[in-house]
C-alpha cells in the first residue's frame, strides 16, 4: 500500500521516463483511499501504458518482453523474481527483504518511501536502459537461482537432505517418549524447511524463463 502522494510520485515518474509499462492498481493499493490517477498522467501515457486491476503475475513476469518490475519486498513476489530471474525494484516496506534484495543479493534498485517522481524516472531509466548495474543485477539473480536449484535437487541438495533428514527426525520423535516440545520445535523446523523446498520446486518450474526486454510491472 502507498500514500496518494506516492502514487502521484510513482505515476510522474513512469510518465516521464517514456518507458513502456503495465501497472496494476488493486482497489486496496492506497492507504485509507481509492487509487485516483492525475487525468493529465492518463493521457500522457495512453500510447506507453497499460493499467488493470489484477494480472496472472508469474506469467506476466516469466515474459521476455518484462524488463523489470515493481514490488513491495513481499516474500512471496521476491521469491518469483529469483524464479523467472527478473530484476527490479524494491519499494522498502518490508526493511529485511528489502536489504537483502538490494544490498546483499544484488537483484534490484530500492525506492525509498520518500519516493519522488526524478528518482523513479532515473531507475527506470538506469533499470531499462542496459547499463552495466543492470547487467550486474542479472548476473546476480542467475547465481541465486543457480544455488537455489542445486539445494534443493533430488537425492543431492543439501536443502533436500536435510528436509528429508528433519522428516525423519520428527517421525521417530513422534513415536517415542521425547517431550512435546521437542516435537513441537521439531515441526517448526520442518515447516521452515518445507518453504525452502518449495521455493526450489518453484525454480525448477520456471527454469527456462529468462529474457529481459523494453517492459516495466508495476
Amino acid at each position: 500500500m502507498m500514500t496518494p502522494q506516492q502514487l502521484i510520485e510513482f505515476s510522474w515518474g513512469l510518465a516521464n521516463s517514456r518507458k513502456t509499462f503495465l501497472w496494476i492498481i488493486r482497489p486496496d493499493l492506497v492507504t485509507g483511499d481509492s487509487a485516483s490517477l492525475p487525468p493529465d498522467f492518463v493521457n500522457k501515457t495512453k500510447e506507453s501504458g497499460l493499467l488493470a486491476s489484477w494480472c496472472p503475475q508469474e506469467q506476466v513476469l516469466s515474459d521476455p518482453s518484462i524488463g523489470g518490475f515493481l514490488t513491495h519486498c513481499g516474500w512471496n513476489s521476491t521469491l518469483e523474481s529469483l524464479c523467472i530471474c527478473c530484476v527490479g525494484f524494491f519499494f522498502s516496506r518490508q526493511l529485511t527483504n528489502c536489504w537483502l534484495c538490494c544490498k546483499d543479493w544484488g537483484i534490484g534498485m530500492e525506492i525509498k518511501c520518500d519516493v519522488k517522481r526524478e528518482e523513479v524516472e532515473s531507475l527506470v531509466r538506469e533499470l531499462i536502459g542496459g547499463g552495466e548495474k543492470r547487467k550486474k543485477m542479472k548476473r546476480n539473480v542467475m547465481e541465486w537461482k543457480n544455488l537455489g536449484e542445486d539445494a534443493t535437487a533430488c537425492s543431492v541438495g543439501s536443502s533436500y537432505l536435510n528436509f528429508d533428514k528433519l522428516v525423519r527426525s520428527v517421525l521417530m520423535s513422534t513415536g517415542s517418549n521425547q517431550s512435546s516440545c521437542v516435537c513441537q520445535f521439531s515441526i517448526l523446523q520442518a515447516i521452515s524447511e518445507i518453504s525452502f523446498l518449495l521455493f526450489g520446486i518453484i525454480m525448477c518450474k520456471y527454469f527456462n524463463a529468462s529474457g529481459f526486454g523494453e517492459g516495466l510491472v508495476v
